[in-house]
């Protein structure tokens, strides 16, 4: 009774999910005929198969069948391959149902008819075979109705061999009889052999002197045996009658009759599965050993309806191969496959039995209080599986059509729960439904209450909120806010929004809703993902916040059509969206959302996501287009599932998605759902073999035995081939493999590596697993393969084929000998007559690197002192020239310009005293005659009083100054004096090449080096900096950078040289580190203690304070700039405008003080500065200095001449630079004068009035000529260019009167108002009066010619009004047009 019990609680739970899916294998997949013989593994994995149409080789990709007609030199010699074994050679004997026992040798692939005798003695007594089996002594058992043939396998051709043959006795009394139907043989695992046939079963032995001892188990007489299972106490036989166990119990075994069933074959795989097979299908048990029972699960047949089924009834042969398949072979059906370890996705779809699914297509999933599960479809209405049915999926079901109108839509697309309402559910629909109420009544039938009239659209999403609110999304109503009244059993509309405009949804059409952990209302839509606060969902027009994809920012919502929402266990918001993979939803400070996004990038397999579920151990679960898949939050590990792992399709339903109160997921899609267990779903353990299956050279395969170019390549078959020798012409090649794993093998990746040629591994994946190299050049390769099973578990041992390249006969040993030969006795003759001796080619190349270095450091010094020159020039010019004035006005200046002038001059002495003390200071240090005068002090104390210096001038400049230290008193051993002079030298370049606006600052801190202590300081801005390649040089004396704009301050390119060598006295170290515009550091260590000073080094006497420490400071100091404003200059019109560019402070002022009773004075401070108040300004002339910071006066110079606008302007250059070609420069870039400095003021200003003198001449000469040519009014090409093209454009419209300014303007390509200026500065009118000055011009010319009256005249030259006319032409010419005329005349009479 227990045993009934037991197995039919197994039946219900086995029997309530869909039959197990098979995979199947037929002619259309490349096998050679569909009925089965027998399934065989050989030792290397490959599966063989034999068929009423040949022997077929399977290697989970393609299937290679040997016939006798297959083009090999030894084919087989049968198309009836009937049994087949391998021998521990790894070699195979096939027996056929027409043509005896065939040996394979499978590395040479070659078959070979085993005879029937040799030398007089038999060896096979039938050719049609009926059993084959290899026992562990490699003696192979041979059956046919004619007896049992034994052969030696490991002495077959052996003259010692043990073949022999025991012919089956007619004589029924005789054990032999039995050996004429013969229908298994079997060895156990203690080493016994049985057979089975029409007469019992039987334990046989093969004696040492070759004979055959059988011992029937009598209580089996009579009984037909046909398969046998061995188990841990015993074995299971199957007879013609039934299935019996039989156990040893003192010494004899007794059989018991465990089942009725007839199975011809039978097999316990490794799961401990027992199947059976018969000619109605397949049956599965477990086998109970302590009750010594079969206990029944499964019954698979075929089934006409279902693809996954079994192909075909009739069972003909099983086999469980190594990685767990189960290989059923049936007749006429082909192969079936089982997986073992299969994935239990059970598969639930429509079938013809009662209680099915009512449709495959499924759209909505929900269980409700009960445990009742309700599944929506899209056209079967709705169905019910009652808890009282729970796990009955294949007939349990009750259907309900939720219409019978003739059109209407039997969709059911979304189902939720009724607050406090446990035997109804609401549901939405399609047309004419829209919306309902479902339960299940007392009679087990599903009633619907329609409630279309709520709603104008089918209800797409349903969502149940904490506060007992129920929301309805809808496909193009937009979003209902309802409640159910539970006493009046109805449900009730509170709110409907739609998407109209700023704060709406986004759009009508509404696919999912979702509550978070804080109680918001998610509504995804089309076209956004809208968010409605928790405070705000009882306001009657409430604000939605809206997010959508932003295609500039990736942490955005990544597609804006979003589908399935989820709140996990840690109230973390997931979103899918149609096209844009999974997001993760977080919130950020200020209330800003940003989205964490997974695609297929990431791998998940389809970035449209049709549901989302969390299982109990916190993984997602979800649903896509193309598969399942299971998502570890933690790791972010992602795991895809297919239709290979039994899944109902690759392509799941919307939101059809459902987490059951017992753990089971349920999934829905196009061909029914998906029940199970997460925790069930666990990885195939088996892992692949790759073997290799083929190899190609130049794109011909290569064949076992067969010549190519001359040679055998593969003495043996691939996959017995360990390495392969290929010549040099032949290295392109590619070699095939593959994974003998045939659980999913379309699954299945590869990656392989050719070590010594690939760095990395190379993917691959199952549709053509294949290495392919080309032009491998000489050498020893191993080719390294690894594969993973169907769950992507790789090997972890690769499969190897060694490969050599062999090189060419030029690459060889001998040859580079040779090679090596011919080159030493090259050298020896070209040493011997080498004409120029490598001793005297080192000498004229040291002689010509010396000139080099020679040449440099001369043009280094010429460089330096043209520098120098410079820094004297401009003192000396702001002492010569107040000094000529003070001379040269006497007594008639006042007292204050005199003092200015004192002061000025007095400044530029100290300057120029400067300059000298330190280039003779420099020249000491550099001949070692500088003393050092070391006494100990605060260092602290200098650092402060030469960061006080330049106070003012960060204040001018706007320079941000600070100085930074850890320690107000830094002890230290030093010469005060020089160490001042480096601290002012590296602030001097830090304050110089600053720009406005920048940064200065200096660092103290103290140091450990190797156990030394260091004071630091480092002098920190943000100037432009210096290159790399330039740092090495930066401190060599006469070096100066020209990496940058601001480099063009003028410098003498020794204080760098200077304060380095005055830190080498410390015995210190000066270092640099530059980052263009972001930080150039000067750092100076100088070491604590006085033990690396000399006693010679020391102060005889303490350092006092002196007033010339009051000079230096002052000296040191960089010239102020002040900031003066150019938007409020009032310009007196009776005076000319000069445009002042100098960077010179004091010389700047000098030149405007002296211009600026008879001038307009406009100040820049560098070249850009100039050229920008040239445009806005338009002065009449310009004096620039040439080197100036960011652009210097000839770069100016010459964009000035370029533009069109202001090329007009004529520039002096006045410079300190006085070198011929320096001139030669200036006046090449436009400049009309070029002064060097010092130079009189007087001069100057004689040389400005000269040259606005004669451009006001030029403009005289336009007004009074008739006839002018535009050189004689021009100074540059391109002004002369264009008042080419104006008296062009004005002469050809000359008699239109219309014509104006604009027109004019329009036509030479420039605005009314800039033509206006330039012509003003060219020839003193505007454009108006220009075209009227042309107008009359043309008129005295007509007049001239006296051939037109006045009158004609007039109209010819564009004139309207006569009197108008007549005015103009006096004032132009001083005389009326009659008198012009008369003039004329009287002047050709007089002529004549």
């Amino acid at each position: 009774m227990r045993l009934f019990l037991s197995s039919l609680l197994l039946f219900v739970c086995f029997t309530s999910y869909s039959q197990t899916d098979f995979e199947r294998l037929s002619t259309l997949d490349g096998l050679s005929q569909n009925d089965i013989n027998f399934i065989f593994q050989d030792s290397k994995g490959f599966m063989w198969f034999g068929t009423v149409d040949g022997l077929n080789r399977y290697d989970g990709l393609n299937f290679i069948t040997y016939q006798r007609t297959t083009p090999m030199e030894h084919p087989i010699g049968s198309n009836l391959p009937f049994c087949m074994v391998e021998d521990p050679n790894g070699n195979f004997w096939i027996g056929t149902s027409d043509n005896g026992v065939w040996f394979f040798d499978r590395k040479k692939e070659e078959f070979h008819e085993v005879p029937q005798a040799r030398n007089g003695k038999r060896i096979l007594l039938d050719r049609k075979a009926g059993k084959m089996l290899i026992d562990s002594d490699g003696m192979l058992w041979i059956s046919s109705i004619s007896g049992v043939s034994i052969i030696d396998t490991k002495k077959y051709n052996a003259s010692d061999d043990k073949n022999v043959t025991f012919e089956a006795s007619s004589d029924r009394a005789n054990e032999f009889y039995a050996l004429s139907s013969v229908n298994l043989l079997f060895q156990d695992s203690k080493g016994q052999i049985w057979l089975g046939s029409n007469r019992g079963l039987y334990m046989v032995t093969l004696t040492s002197d070759l004979k055959l001892r059988m011992a029937r188990i009598s209580k089996l007489s009579g009984r037909t045996a046909h398969s046998i299972i061995e188990t841990e106490r015993g074995f299971i036989v199957s007879c013609n009658d039934g299935v019996y166990y039989i156990a040893e119990l003192e010494g004899e075994f007794t059989p018991k009759k465990i089942s009725n069933y007839y199975f011809p074959s039978s097999i316990k795989t490794s799961k401990g599965f027992v199947f059976g097979a018969n000619n109605k299908g397949l049956y599965q048990f477990t086998w109970n050993e302590d009750e010594e029972s079969l206990e029944f699960l499964k019954h698979f047949q075929y089934e006409f309806y279902h693809s996954k089924s079994l192909s075909a009834n009739i069972v003909t042969d099983l086999y469980e191969d190594n990685s767990g398949l189960l290989w059923v072979g049936t007749n006429g059906g082909g192969l079936n496959c089982l997986d073992l370890n299969e994935k239990k996705f059970h598969h639930i779809s429509r079938t013809n039995a009662k209680g099915s699914l009512s449709y495959n297509k499924i759209r909505a999933i929900y269980e409700d209080t009960k445990t009742n599960l309700w599944i929506g479809t899209e056209g079967g209405g709705i169905s019910c599986l009652p808890a009282n049915k729970k796990g009955e999926y294949e007939t349990g079901f009750i259907n309900k059509a939720i219409t019978e109108v003739v059109n209407g839509q039997n969709y059911v697309y979304s189902i939720a729960g009724l607050p406090e309402e446990t035997e109804r559910v609401i549901f939405g629909a399609g047309y004419p439904v829209r919306l309902g109420l479902a339960k299940m009544n007392g009679s087990g039938d599903i009633e619907i209450e329609p409630l279309s009239h709520l709603v104008q659209n089918s209800v797409f999403t349903i969502l149940v909120d904490n506060d007992g609110y129920i929301w309805l999304g809808t496909y193009g109503s937009g979003l209902y806010k309802t409640k159910y009244d539970g006493v009046k059993n109805e449900l009730v509309v509170l709110n409907h929004y739609t998407a109209n405009g700023e704060g709406s949804i986004c759009s009508d059409i509404v696919r999912s809703l979702l509550e978070d952990g804080d109680g918001n209302i998610l509504v995804g839509t089309d076209m956004g993902l809208n968010i409605l606060q928790k405070r705000k969902k009882e306001n009657s027009t409430p604000f939605f916040l809206t997010v959508v994809n932003d295609p500039k920012n990736d942490k955005s919502l990544t597609h804006n059509y979003v589908l399935a929402m989820h709140l996990d266990r840690k109230n973390r918001v997931w979103v899918g969206t149609m096209g844009g993979g999974l997001c993760l939803l977080k919130h950020e400070k200020g209330g800003k959302i940003k989205f964490k996004s997974y695609t297929s990038e990431h791998g998940l397999p389809n970035d449209v996501i049709k549901g989302i579920e969390e299982d109990r151990e916190g993984n997602l679960w979800i649903s896509t287009n193309r598969g399942l898949t299971r998502f570890n939050i933690d790791t972010e590990e992602i795991r895809n599932y297919t239709i290979s792992d039994g899944l109902q399709d690759y392509e799941f339903s919307e939101l059809a998605s459902y987490t059951r109160a017992n753990g089971e997921m349920v999934f829905g899609g196009v061909n029914g759902i998906n029940v199970f267990t997460p925790k069930e779903i666990e990885d195939n353990p088996y892992a692949s073999h790759v073997e290799f299956t083929e190899l190609f050279i130049l794109n011909e395969q290569i064949l076992t035995g067969k010549t190519y170019h001359g040679r055998v390549l593969l003495e043996n078959e691939m996959p017995s081939t360990d390495s392969v020798s290929i010549k040099y012409c032949e290295n392109s090649f590619s070699v095939g493999f593959t994974a003998l794993h045939y659980v999913a093998p379309e699954k299945i990746k590869y990656k392989y590596r050719l070590e010594g040629f690939d760095s990395g591994w190379n993917t691959v994946n199952s549709v053509e697993p294949r290495a392919k190299y080309t032009n491998i050049p000489p050498g020893e390769y191993t080719l390294k393969v690894l594969a993973t099973n169907n769950d992507g578990v790789w090997t972890t041992i690769p499969s190897i084929l060694t490969i050599e390249v062999v090189p060419p006969f030029w690459l060889t040993g001998y040859s580079f000998f040779l090679y090596f030969l011919i080159f030493a006795i090259l050298l020896v003759f070209f040493r011997r007559y080498s004409v120029i001796d490598v001793t005297k080619k080192n000498k004229l190349m040291m002689d010509h690197f010396e000139q080099e270095k020679m040449e440099e450091l001369v043009q280094m010094k010429l460089q330096f002192f043209t520098n120098i020159s410079h820094e004297f020039r401009t003192p000396l010019t702001l002492i010569q020239s107040p000094l000529e004035k003070l001379i040269s006005k006497g007594d008639r200046v006042d007292e204050e310009y005199r003092q200015r002038n004192y002061s000025l001059m007095i400044k530029n002495v100290g300057m120029l005293n400067r300059l000298i003390n330190q280039l003779m200071e420099f020249r000491k240090l550099e001949k070692g005659k500088m003393p050092l005068a070391v006494s100990r002090g605060n260092v602290m104390d200098l650092v402060k009083e030469v960061f006080e210096a330049f106070n003012e001038i960060a204040q001018s400049k706007g320079i941000r100054y600070e100085l930074i230290n850890a320690y107000p008193t830094v002890e230290l051993w030093f010469d005060y004096d020089k160490i001042e002079k480096v601290l002012f030298n590296l602030l001097s370049n830090a304050f110089k090449f600053t720009p406005q606006g920048g940064e200065v600052s200096i660092i103290v801190s103290e140091e450990e080096i190797d156990g030394k202590e260091w004071v630091r300081f480092d002098i920190k801005d943000n100037g432009p900096g210096i290159d790399k390649d330039k740092l090495p040089f930066l401190f060599d004396r006469f070096y100066q950078t020209s990496s940058h704009k601001l480099s063009k301050v003028s410098g003498t390119g020794i204080g760098l040289a200077f304060a380095k060598n005055l830190i080498n006295l410390h015995h210190g170290k000066i270092l640099v580190s530059s980052n263009p515009n972001i930080a150039t550091v000067f750092s100076v260590y100088l070491s604590k203690g006085k033990l690396h000073f000399t006693n010679d080094d020391f102060a005889d006497q303490p350092r006092e304070q002196s007033i010339e420490k009051q000079i230096i400071i002052k000296d040191y100091q960089i010239e102020r700039r002040e900031l003066t404003s150019t938007d409020n200059i009032v310009f007196d019109e009776e005076k000319s405008t000069v445009l002042i560019v100098e960077d010179n402070y004091d010389v700047q002022t000098l030149i405007k003080n002296n211009l600026e009773e008879e001038f307009n004075c406009i100040q820049g401070y560098n070249g850009k500065e100039g050229l920008d108040l040239c445009k806005k300004f338009n002065p009449d002339i310009v004096i620039s200095d040439v080197m100036m910071p960011e652009m210097d006066g000839f770069e100016m110079c010459n964009l000035i001449k370029k533009d069109q606008e202001i090329c007009h302007i004529p520039i002096v250059i006045l410079t300190a630079k006085s070198a011929d070609e320096d001139k030669l420069t200036g006046l090449t870039e436009g400049a009309v004068a070029y002064i060097s400095k010092p130079f009189n003021i007087d001069v100057l200003i004689a040389q400005i009035k000269s040259i606005l003198e004669a451009r006001r001449m030029v403009k005289q000469v336009f007004n009074q000529k008739i006839e002018v040519e535009p050189k004689e009014i021009t100074f540059t090409s391109i002004d002369e260019k264009l008042v080419e093209r104006l008296l062009k454009v004005v002469e050809e419209n000359i008699s239109n009167p219309e014509f104006t300014v604009v027109q004019l303007g329009r036509e030479v390509g420039i605005s009314q108002s800039i033509l206006n200026k330039k012509l003003k500065a060219l020839l003193g009118q505007t454009a108006n009066v220009f075209i009227r000055t042309i107008r009359l011009k043309r008129a005295a010319q007509l007049l001239k010619l006296d051939r037109l009256s006045v009158t004609d005249v007039v109209y010819e030259v564009g004139f309207n009004d006569m009197k108008y006319f007549r005015e103009c032409f006096r004032k132009q010419f001083d005389t009326t047009p009659s008198e012009f005329i008369r003039q004329h005349r009287e002047d050709d009479d007089a002529t004549s």
